[in-house]
C-alpha cells in the first residue's frame, strides 16, 4: 500500500504557482585584450500583488559574469532588486549587491549597491594578483532596471 500511495502522489502534478521565472539568454558584453570577456544574464522572477491592488511588485537580478577566454567564471557580481509598478511608472524598493570568486588568483572588493527610481545598481571591483602584487583591477557595476509595465532590462 506504500507502493500505491507514493505512486499517486508522483504523477499528481504540481499547480501551486503557474508562472515561471523567467531568463535572458547570457549575452557577451565586454571583451579584454587578454581573451578574457564579461557575459551578462537576467532573471525575473513572477510578479505578486502588493497591497495597493493597483501596484505590482516584481524581483529579479542581473548577473554579471567574469569569465576566463576559455569560458571558466573567475567571478560574479549579482544585483538583485524588487521594484513596484503600475502601468504608469515603477520604482525600486529594495537592491542588494553579492559577489563570487570561483579562482585564488582573484579577490572581490568595494562592493556596494544603490537604487535610484526605476534601476538598482550592484558595483564590485574584481583583483587578480600574482603573488601579493595586484596585476589587473576591473570595476564594473550591474543595472538592473524596470519599465512601468514590470519588464526588467
Amino acid at each position: 500500500t506504500v507502493f500505491i500511495i507514493a505512486m499517486l502522489f508522483s504523477f499528481t502534478p504540481y499547480t501551486a504557482n503557474a508562472q515561471e521565472n523567467s531568463y535572458s539568454s547570457e549575452k557577451i558584453i565586454e571583451r579584454f585584450s587578454n581573451g578574457d570577456y564579461i557575459t551578462s544574464s537576467i532573471e525575473q522572477y513572477p510578479a505578486s500583488s502588493s497591497r495597493s491592488s493597483a501596484s505590482k511588485d516584481i524581483s529579479g537580478q542581473k548577473v554579471y559574469n567574469y569569465r576566463s577566454n576559455n569560458g571558466t567564471i573567475l567571478w560574479t557580481i549579482t544585483c538583485k532588486a524588487t521594484f513596484s509598478y503600475n502601468g504608469k511608472s515603477s520604482s525600486c524598493t529594495s537592491v542588494t549587491a553579492s559577489t563570487k570568486t570561483y579562482s585564488s588568483l582573484w579577490t572581490m572588493t568595494n562592493k556596494k549597491s544603490h537604487k535610484s527610481g526605476n534601476t538598482a545598481t550592484a558595483t564590485a571591483t574584481g583583483k587578480r594578483y600574482s603573488g601579493h602584487t595586484v596585476i589587473q583591477s576591473v570595476t564594473r557595476s550591474a543595472v538592473l532596471k524596470c519599465s512601468a509595465s514590470g519588464k526588467l532590462s
